[in-house]
């Protein structure tokens, strides 16, 4: 079975609230005096600090007395030169992307949409390709309290054309019946109104069973006998099947890129052996979906989506495949903690 990298576990979701902290990437690492010089230089006193802590790298952790403190020194030490990438931990704006958008389709005309039908948008631009191509994905940056009075489901329709939603914190929503907590493929609804689907699908499943399983006892390994006493075939053991299975109900379905086969996802793996064609695979989520996974090559550090084929790119900040946004200076920017990435993509 699968485990969770070091890395993927001390990444993971602390519930510690730190509104007056914020994180730091400088453009060089700094030592202590250093940045006791390089708050003074931003005109902000170091009175309101609590501590600085230095992290792996360039990245500085700056923890202020209060929220107000933390937002006028993220202000501040945004303008500065030696500071490559400054945010929240605990950010009053949250960033939603909007995919299958048409070309053509303005952004005000999606603007006023989500002002008229859920809430207030700060701002929102257009996710622009490394060739400075437009790719159909709009940005908009909304205040966290506003969407979380006002979530925005899943799949939303803005002049007669359908688009994906996704954001931090979202509730995924049906696509079929739009009401929460389910996918398409598991809608009471949809199943209702249309029960050949689930028979189909109950088929497949045990059709794709029987096949796994009678390749399973006909590829036994045998042996070539060296004498009367050896037998011509080893002896049984409990070696793993094809298949990659797990007892965890909240497993997601992935398939194997190599052999197309079935298998089963812990949702805190991060990593991927296929028994079948012995290779490890990388776990990476799709852009237009909460709870989708799918299987990327463990060398790749770009790969198209899988549900909607948008370009993705492995962001280094969090360790991610995200939307391939490009901002005017040529860099990788991260939805997720808006840091920035020399533009430097290497496929193996």
């Amino acid at each position: 079975m699968p485990q969770s990298s070091y890395a993927a576990k001390v990444s993971a979701p602390s519930l510690m609230r730190r509104p007056a902290c914020l994180a730091v990437r400088t453009i060089n690492v700094m030592v202590e005096e250093e940045l006791c010089k390089l708050v003074k230089e931003v005109d902000f006193a170091l009175g309101k600090l609590v501590g600085i802590a230095s992290r792996k790298g360039n990245l500085v952790d700056f923890t202020c007395k209060d929220r107000a403190g933390a937002i006028e020194l993220t202000d501040k030490l945004s303008k500065h030169g030696s500071i490559k990438a400054v945010r929240l931990y605990e950010s009053t704006k949250t960033r939603v992307a909007i995919g299958w958008v048409p070309i053509p389709m303005e952004n005000e005309a999606i603007k006023k949409f989500v002002e008229t039908h859920f809430c207030k948008v700060d701002s929102i631009y257009s996710k622009k390709n490394k060739l400075g191509l437009l790719s159909g994905l709009r940005i908009l940056n909304i205040e966290t309290e506003d969407i979380k009075a006002n979530p925005i489901p899943s799949y939303i329709n803005i002049d007669g054309f359908e688009c994906y939603v996704s954001y931090t914190g979202q509730t995924i929503t049906c696509k079929y019946c739009q009401k929460p907590g389910h996918k398409q493929a598991e809608c009471p609804v949809r199943t209702k109104d249309y029960p050949s689907l689930s028979k189909q699908a109950e088929g497949d499943n045990d059709k794709r069973n029987s096949t796994i399983q009678k390749e399973t006892e006909t590829t036994q390994p045998t042996r070539t006998a060296r004498s009367s006493k050896r037998p011509l075939t080893s002896p049984e053991t409990s070696r793993p099947g094809p298949k990659s299975t797990t007892l965890n109900e909240t497993s997601c379905e992935v398939f194997c890129p190599g052999c197309d086969r079935e298998g089963r996802l812990q949702p805190e793996c991060e990593t991927f052996y296929c028994f079948a064609c012995t290779t490890d695979f990388k776990a990476a989520k799709t852009c237009c979906s909460t709870t989708e996974r799918f299987l990327v090559n463990s060398t790749s550090t770009k790969t198209p989506c899988a549900l909607c084929k948008e370009s993705m790119v492995l962001m280094p900040c969090c360790n991610e495949f995200q939307p391939e946004l490009t901002t005017d200076k040529n860099m990788l920017q991260c939805i997720q903690c808006d840091s920035l990435s020399l533009h430097v993509i290497v496929e193996h």
